[in-house]
């Protein structure tokens, strides 16, 4: 089960890369362009992050219903992260960000 979740952890974090580099080719078209920046990095980080927890996924000691949690949760963290930025810089929301 470990290597199984090591395994796609992995895959779900080189798909995110990759997305993240398709939103960098996103980034002049979109109505914020600084949020498609912010979208772009956050995916490459994103994955990233992904990546590096399924290269440690072998070292943790989780309890079963722990492991289970932080493999989803991260899953959902990451890739939510990704599309609500994505999101955000497609429809122009800046009134509630002005930093971004």
């Amino acid at each position: 089960m470990t290597a199984d979740k090591r395994r796609r952890l992995l895959w779900h974090g080189v798909f995110l890369v990759l997305l993240g580099l398709l939103t960098g080719l996103l980034v002049p078209v979109v109505r914020n362009p600084r949020l498609g920046l912010s979208a772009h990095v956050g995916g490459v980080m994103n994955g990233m992050l992904l990546m590096i927890l399924g290269m440690m996924w072998p070292k943790l000691s989780l309890p079963t219903w722990a492991g289970t949690a932080t493999f989803w949760l991260a899953l959902y963290g990451t890739f939510a992260n990704w599309l609500a930025t994505l999101a955000s810089a497609a429809w122009g929301a800046a009134a509630m960000m002005p930093i971004a």
